[in-house]
């Protein structure tokens, strides 16, 4: 009898349910939609916790791939991390949910705050004395996304954007490349840098100063995905990334312990709560979310989504 309770009580511990701890590790930013979310699940799951590994996904993207780190959810800021990387291998879908575009960000202290404009933006970031911030391509998407950015504006622009990328990055020092887009807010927050492209949400969140970009250069088109293509990145020897429209997704890895509470989170954030706290966020959610192919979906979400590889 000692040894048949003991095994039903170790099922009970075992058994995957959404009122158990849930490790979700999570774009940076992405990182104050589950801090906005946490409260509103842990009452609807009043013995649930909500762990959060905030980060760049390039680097949350290798924590899973390299060193077996599994978390329950993973979202991240450029879905092609989970497709290239984890799917189908370490996960059985990709589900892609919202949209972001990148803007020009600044602060009251920048040079020009009170005059920027699409027709001088260029000039007066590469200013002498202006202080540039950028987000490290090795650790997150906004690194490389804000670099296409570049890339694209300098055929947007034509002569007056010549070189714009190369003169950009040679503008911005170690000390202020940034492990993820919060750090990068948080410099031009603290005034120790004056501009630096940025996801419009962040800027948004930070309250910062922000000119907005033309669809053709600021990634936020998905009718413009072939135009962003053309231009690409090199992260690492031998690795180049195209540009794309900047798209969320999130999975829930092979392995991870607490898969019907990371069901559960996803309900909750493809929901009218968490669709409304995106909004505000100033992100953009789909029409419907969508999950390319190879996807797995687990039967609870399926309804939520749009076909299968539509």
């Amino acid at each position: 009898m000692a040894a048949l309770l003991a095994m039903v009580v170790s099922a009970a511990c075992s058994r995957n349910d959404s009122s158990r701890a849930i490790e979700i590790a999570t774009a940076a930013s992405l990182g104050s939609l589950f801090e906005d979310l946490r409260p509103i699940f842990v009452r609807a799951n009043p013995a649930s916790e909500i762990h959060l590994d905030i980060g760049g996904s390039v680097m949350l993207t290798r924590k899973i791939e390299d060193l077996g780190v599994t978390p329950d959810l993973f979202a991240s800021a450029d879905w092609r991390l989970i497709q290239d990387h984890l799917v189908p291998k370490l996960a059985d879908f990709n589900l892609r949910f919202a949209a972001n575009e990148l803007v020009l960000a600044f602060g009251p202290h920048s040079p020009g705050a009170d005059r920027i404009s699409d027709g001088n933006w260029i000039e007066l970031v590469l200013a002498d004395g202006v202080r540039l911030a950028r987000v490290d391509s090795v650790t997150a998407p906004a690194g490389y996304q804000a670099l296409h950015t570049l890339r694209l504006a300098e055929r947007h622009y034509g002569t007056r954007a010549a070189e714009l990328h190369q003169r950009f990055v040679e503008r911005v020092p170690p000390e202020r490349v940034t492990r993820d887009i919060e750090e990068a807010a948080g410099l031009i927050e603290s005034r120790a840098a004056d501009f630096a492209l940025l996801f419009r949400s962040v800027a948004e969140e930070h309250r910062l100063r922000f000119l907005p970009l033309p669809p053709e250069i600021n990634l936020g088109d998905v009718a413009l995905t072939p135009r962003y293509a053309e231009v690409s990145e090199e992260i690492a020897p031998g690795q180049r990334v195209a540009g794309q429209p900047i798209l969320y997704s999130l999975t829930i890895p092979r392995g991870a312990k607490n898969p019907d509470g990371a069901v559960a989170m996803i309900r909750l954030l493809l929901g009218p709560e968490g669709r409304r706290r995106l909004i505000q966020m100033g992100l953009k959610p789909l029409p419907a979310p969508d999950c390319p192919a190879p996807c797995r979906l687990p039967a609870a979400l399926a309804g939520l989504v749009s076909p299968p590889g539509s």
